[in-house]
């Protein structure tokens, strides 16, 4: 409704008002909690709110409220806590390699210093956003407090924007907003009004990985309310989620989600809830093709897949530049786009793979080794957790080990989307699992082979008691 070039003075003007808005509803926020990086945590969190609306240089509007958010944030945390952040080493390194690829490649590739600039702010500019977020999120203090405040306020913008899906789907609004149009070759096209896209302005997909973090954390809350309506009102909110999840149409999500909850309800002996999210649904799969997307619709990840590692092979130390691979493809498409697996008519759709394709095979090294150090911190957490519930009787000497958990299950949940859909280099969905992952899992509250060695020994504690 906005992208075109000649209303770009009216996306400035936009940018401008969420920047003053955001501001005010920042202090708002902190003085009402009586915490100073409440507001900037909850300005992180509504990221995404504000629709991805291009203003220059790789800069969108969707940049605002995260941006101001590390800005205040990082005028109000103590400093002197710094140092014990814990960030883990492979992590560091992967992302110290990304960063590099991305200047290399940029620098390679460009055409001239302007375009230079570009590359660069979308490669190692992305990560050097991430990082500040990170830093400002893990330094918010208490560990605890930041745990609650985040897992609600995350719970609350998940839940706003699948209020706003729903009525989007069953409201049609002008200009089909809050929808993405169904596309050719596929069984929803003239069946359904279109798929679940938020106030993102993005792909469905993306705002199927938000739900992805946001369910579990949702649940989490739900299963530790004591207050009864506060407790029905929660679980109503997981399954508004997962109603708009699965009217997103995005298949690796929707059972990514359901797998989440499933593990989570299990672990907590909440079996019964299950039958309850199970039903909606199936409800949504009787109502609309979900069944036929989810079983009949062609999937072209192989060819992806396979065009982005052509690519990569082709250009192994500088890839084809950050942001290009589409156009690199376009113009070489026999080399590229032609595969042996069907036509390669998007990117990579893999966060390893698109690094190696626009940053070449530093990039992709580095992508795996952030990959793993996230994932080997949330199997940690999850073992720790499992492992806290063994040795206390009550719930309540957890702490907030529980929304960790629920965290974790949920950053695994995004890296395993993450391998069919570039969420490393879309703003909304980065910001959101830096927001998740620094918030409840950094610093690390044990190492995996520490987390690995300790349920190995209680299995064989369990097993002599017996």
């Amino acid at each position: 409704m906005l992208a075109g070039p000649d209303l770009a003075p009216l996306r400035l003007v936009l940018l401008v008002a969420i920047a003053v808005a955001a501001v005010v509803v920042s202090r708002w926020i902190s003085r009402r909690a009586g915490w100073g990086p409440a507001g900037p945590l909850a300005l992180i969190a509504a990221t995404p709110l504000v629709p991805s609306l291009p203003i220059g240089y790789g800069l969108s509007t969707d940049d605002v409220l995260p941006a101001i958010g590390v800005v205040l944030g990082l005028m109000v945390v103590d400093w002197r806590s710094a140092g014990r952040a814990g960030w883990p080493r492979l992590l560091l390194v992967g992302a110290a390699l990304m960063a590099a690829a991305g200047l290399i490649a940029s620098v390679a590739n460009a055409d001239g210093a302007q375009q230079a600039v570009v590359m660069a702010l979308k490669s190692t500019g992305q990560l050097v956003f991430l990082a500040l977020i990170g830093v400002a999120v893990v330094l918010s203090l208490p560990a605890e407090r930041r745990h609650l405040f985040v897992a609600w306020a995350v719970a609350a913008v998940a839940t706003a924007e699948a209020l706003f899906g729903l009525v989007a789907w069953l409201v049609p609004l002008p200009w089909a907003v809050g929808l993405e149009a169904s596309r050719q070759m596929t069984s929803l096209l003239g069946r359904v009004p279109g798929r679940v896209a938020g106030t993102t302005g993005l792909s469905p997909n993306f705002l199927g990985a938000l739900f992805v973090l946001s369910l579990p954390l949702t649940a989490a809350l739900a299963l530790r309310a004591t207050d009864r309506r506060q407790r029905l009102a929660l679980w109503a909110a997981v399954g508004v989620q997962l109603v708009a999840l699965a009217l997103t149409f995005t298949r690796t999500s929707l059972v990514i989600g359901i797998a989440i909850l499933v593990v989570l309800l299990l672990m907590r002996g909440h079996g019964r809830v299950l039958l309850v999210l199970g039903a909606l649904v199936l409800v949504v799969a009787l109502a609309t093709p979900l069944g036929a997307r989810m079983l009949g619709d062609a999937n072209d990840r192989a060819a992806l897949w396979s065009g982005a590692t052509r690519m990569m092979i082709d250009h192994p130390l500088t890839g084809v530049g950050p942001g290009r691979m589409l156009i690199e493809a376009a113009e070489n498409p026999d080399r590229y786009r032609h595969t042996d697996f069907g036509e390669a008519t998007n990117n990579a759709h893999n966060t390893i793979l698109l690094a190696g394709a626009e940053t070449g095979v530093m990039g992709a090294i580095g992508s795996l080794l952030v990959n793993v150090s996230v994932a080997a911190s949330a199997i940690a957490a999850l073992l720790a957790g499992a492992r806290r519930r063994r040795l206390m009787a009550h719930p309540q000497g957890f702490g907030t080990s529980d929304l960790v958990a629920a965290a974790a299950l949920g950053v695994l949940g995004f890296l395993v989307q993450g391998m069919t859909n570039n969420l490393f280099a879309v703003r909304v969905t980065s910001v959101g699992a830096m927001l998740v992952y620094a918030a409840f899992l950094v610093p690390p509250g044990i190492r995996l082979a520490a987390a690995l060695r300790a349920a190995m020994a209680g299995r064989t504690e369990g097993t002599t008691a017996r």
